[in-house]
């Protein structure tokens, strides 16, 4: 919302210390109205300013505290367990780590690029170990961005398709040894 209510022009009329002019009020209410589902609307009809609504939906929404929290912790949990699978690229799982990182800091978490690193290296299968261990010996990972790391995972990655045989192949391959 603030960023569409900047965009208009009017978002002072939610931040500001004064009483925003009357136009300015109108349109950023609005904005408000348009973008929140028709339950909120009813608890902001009878508001008179822009920022009378505004609190009422931060203290409807932003504002539960717990609520946030528990998300927090939940989405946590998430993070902590979350494991790459042999068949899963490392496009596919990057993401959905990501998805969960930008989730839990919306949530005003701080998660540092560190931790987020030590963890992927952690998730993924020991076919990464030569790689994480070249990272970790050439590059100073407290420092080094996630986007980075999941680059050269996916380098390696894609060395790898072509030099190691498939299970499937090493399976026929074995077949084919035993009859």
């Amino acid at each position: 919302m603030k960023i569409i209510l900047e965009n208009l022009g009017v978002w002072d009329a939610v931040d500001s210390k004064e009483q925003a002019a009357k136009e300015k009020d109108q349109a950023a209410l609005a904005a408000i109205s348009q973008s929140i589902p028709d339950a909120v609307i009813m608890a902001i009809a009878e508001k008179e300013t822009t920022k009378e609504a505004w609190e009422t939906i931060k203290q409807m929404s932003i504002g539960e505290d717990r609520v946030r929290k528990a998300r927090a912790q939940v989405l946590k949990r998430q993070f902590d367990r979350l494991n790459m699978s042999e068949m899963t690229s490392i496009g596919d799982f990057s993401q959905d780590l990501m998805s969960i990182i930008g989730e839990i800091r919306s949530l005003g978490v701080e998660l540092k690029e560190s931790v987020v690193v030590e963890r992927l290296f952690s998730a993924v299968p020991d076919k990464f170990l030569p790689i994480i261990g070249t990272i970790e010996q050439w590059g100073d990972t407290s420092v080094m961005p996630v986007a980075e790391v999941v680059g050269r995972l996916r380098v390696f990655e894609e060395s790898l398709k072509g030099r190691q045989p498939q299970k499937e192949e090493n399976e026929k391959l074995m077949l084919t040894r035993s009859q």
